[in-house]
């Protein structure tokens, strides 16, 4: 995350050394969308762990090398490397998570440009596309909510991620264009309700940006009345809310220790009635032809719009896999 202001100095160092590059949650969109050298996906699937392991040498610019980046699902088998490298500004956070074999501190604006030199052919797209190859093949990767989170940026410049199961997803299967594109609140405190207002907020920083908010219907309870804020100030922007009627990743978690969970559900509101109250328009689309047609209307109004995706109702995707459950 801390080279989004280096994205052009990153992409000339990748390109010399011919090298794939991975990419943190707050990394996403380091490299254009289409360049050779552009993984993708996330350090945690166990398929790209495993390839960071084997490596001769791993490279790691401006990241703490977290759990949450590097070892998602809970299997302890990341961050481990033959050899080290790391680049940081702060000198403590360079030996966090893992010491490396050789500490740079320093901003990697200046010190990326000291270590680039004359191109060396290493067959980087090759071994790219190969790794995404075989993070296709994970478990962990569904393509119809694949599908789904590139319907949500078909239609977004900047896609805002709440605690609700499609945004977990989107932790190793959300690719934005660029740099500054997609943020969320799933990983670290975890704060349930945080997209909404975060939304508005980035709306208000750059009213030309289609900027998309993605919620659960427990997350939303904590928030939702700033819907009304998006109305008052005049915001163009879907509010989208998956409904799988409970906390469905806190529901995982504790299925994966007991066969039953220890707290009720949350009924969910009556969104389209929610909606009206807050002079906000509603849609409930069932395929990905409607939420694209739903999400592209959205935009265009100068007022909020709840999309509401009924997990029931919305037969292309099947969210079945518990990955707090260890095989």
């Amino acid at each position: 995350g801390d080279t989004v202001d280096a994205q052009p100095e990153v992409q000339k160092f990748a390109e010399c050394i011919d090298a794939p590059v991975l990419n943190t949650v707050n990394g996403k969109g380091i490299l254009p969308l289409i360049h050779p050298l552009r993984v993708g996906f996330s350090p945690s699937i166990p398929e790209i762990g495993t390839e960071l392991s084997e490596s001769d040498l791993t490279i790691a610019i401006g990241t703490e090398l977290s759990e949450i980046d590097f070892d998602f699902f809970m299997q302890g088998n990341s961050r481990k490397f033959r050899k080290l490298i790391r680049l940081d500004i702060d000198p403590k956070q360079v030996s966090c998570n893992a010491i490396p074999d050789v500490a740079l501190v320093g901003d990697c604006k200046d010190l990326l440009p000291l270590l680039t030199s004359s191109p060396t052919a290493r067959n980087g797209s090759v071994r790219a596309r190969e790794m995404q190859r075989k993070a296709r093949e994970s478990p962990y990767v569904s393509n119809e909510m694949h599908e789904f989170l590139a319907t949500l940026r078909q239609h977004s410049d900047v896609l805002v991620g709440d605690s609700t199961q499609p945004t977990y997803y989107a932790t190793w299967l959300y690719e934005p264009r660029s740099v500054r594109q997609y943020f969320h609140s799933v990983t670290g405190f975890g704060t349930l309700g945080y997209s909404i207002p975060a939304a508005i907020g980035a709306k208000i920083a750059n009213g030309t940006n289609r900027v998309t908010a993605l919620t659960g219907d427990g997350g939303s309870h904590f928030t939702i009345p700033e819907i009304q804020s998006a109305t008052q100030f005049g915001l163009g922007i879907p509010f989208v809310i998956w409904n799988n009627l409970c906390y469905g990743e806190i529901n995982k978690a504790m299925c994966a220790q007991t066969s039953d969970t220890w707290y009720e559900s949350p009924i969910p509101p009556d969104f389209r009635a929610l909606a009206k109250a807050y002079g906000a328009h509603y849609c409930r689309p069932t395929r990905f032809s409607q939420l694209s047609d739903c999400l592209e209307e959205s935009h265009s109004r100068n007022y909020p719009t709840v999309i509401e995706v009924s997990e029931e109702e919305f037969p292309e995707v099947h969210l079945t896999m518990n990955w707090f459950v260890q095989e």
